[in-house]
């Protein structure tokens, strides 16, 4: 995908990706230029959000992350707010 190209949607929600695919999206999300993504139900825990939070650092592409029914708790919860500046 060319850095032109983006998705609207990038929807991989109950695909049980773990922290472990999380990893090797975060590596390829700014070329895929998603604005929304949907991670809900993929069975991610604190270290998948502390990937997500560390790749938002630098992507200006996304405008929704949706999250819901995983296992993020505290750690990964803190690090995503501090990047998303909602403390």
């Amino acid at each position: 995908v060319h850095s032109s190209q983006y998705l609207e949607v990038l929807d991989l929600s109950e695909n049980a990706i773990k922290d472990s695919g999380v990893k090797h999206l975060t590596s390829i999300l700014n070329e895929l230029a998603v604005k929304t993504l949907d991670l809900s139900s993929c069975e991610i825990s604190d270290q998948g959000a502390i990937y997500l939070a560390e790749a938002l650092k630098t992507n200006t592409k996304l405008m929704k992350l949706i999250l819901n029914d995983n296992e993020i708790g505290n750690n990964g919860a803190n690090s995503l707010s501090d990047i998303l500046n909602l403390n």
